[in-house]
């Protein structure tokens, strides 16, 4: 209980306990003190995000690194901002005004705690000094297709340590920067349409290759980059030989083509009767 006592006492930075009221009046001065200190903080990092967005304009060459890239960099640096001064009104809020901590003896605190804490958070170093890089080097940027390892998926946020990926069955995975060892980045350059048609051995090539030949002439779409082509059989099963139909498109464009070409291929094998080897009989 005097343990308590002394507490309160420190807190409110009386001698005795007999007025309430002007232990009340002291706590709320001091809550409205550290309500300031956070304030100013929050306008401070409000300039200061302007200020970083109006030099990281200047220096990175939006050309070279991409728009999506400057502002995935230009997050980071945020976020580094706002930890650091959150961090200077806390101290201060602590040592000035409660006088919770003494500074003289947080100095040294904070001398032997980052020593020991630069030891236990080697892994989010690792994680923020790999994020720069991969955003810097212009590695990958919010909005692109990546696989990760086993994931697979649309970045849709590159924060201070990790990224966050939404796989195509609508699921968040998180991934430190540290742990990327592989990449593959899908929106970088073209993407190729490849679409496989099974064809029966039974049914004639020159028939089958002109029904082929037809769908891709006739194919049109804001996302070909190029000319769809008809290649000749790619592979040789038991049962069936595969026509190979091959072009180039847009970035990731390439899932959403294949699936109205294969479209198409059905419906103008089903009027040419063209077999395509399925046991359902495509004849009219």
């Amino acid at each position: 209980m005097e343990k308590l006592s002394e507490t309160i006492l420190t807190i409110f930075n009386v001698n005795n306990l007999g007025s309430m009221k002007n232990a009340l009046l002291v706590l709320l001065g001091k809550v409205i003190w550290a309500i300031a200190i956070l304030f100013i903080a929050w306008i401070v990092v409000k300039i200061g995000n302007k200020f970083i967005h109006k030099i990281m304009n200047k220096k990175i060459d939006i050309k070279t690194k991409g728009e999506k890239n400057l502002s995935s960099f230009e997050g980071i640096v945020k976020s580094v901002f706002k930890v650091f001064v959150y961090l200077i009104a806390i101290l201060s809020i602590l040592t000035g005004v409660f006088k919770l901590l003494d500074a003289s003896s947080l100095v040294t605190t904070v001398g032997v705690g980052g020593l020991a804490l630069s030891i236990g958070a080697q892994s989010l170093i690792s994680d923020i000094i790999s994020g720069f890089f991969l955003i810097y080097e212009n590695q990958m940027s919010v909005g692109d297709w990546v696989t990760i390892g086993s994931n697979q998926g649309t970045v849709i946020a590159l924060e201070l340590r990790c990224l966050k990926l939404e796989t195509y069955e609508g699921e968040m995975v998180y991934v430190p920067y540290g742990e990327i060892r592989n990449l593959v980045n899908k929106s970088k350059l073209e993407s190729s349409i490849i679409v496989d048609v099974p064809i029966s051995y039974k049914q004639d090539i020159s028939k089958a290759v002109e029904t082929l030949e037809e769908v891709a002439l006739n194919f049109e779409s804001k996302d070909l980059t190029s000319n769809l082509k008809v290649m000749p059989p790619v592979t040789l099963d038991d049962e069936t030989y595969k026509l190979r139909v091959f072009g180039k498109c847009k970035p990731c464009a390439n899932w959403e083509l294949e699936r109205l070409i294969r479209k198409e291929i059905v419906d103008k094998a089903r009027t040419n009767n063209i077999n395509l080897g399925f046991d359902l009989s495509l004849q009219k």
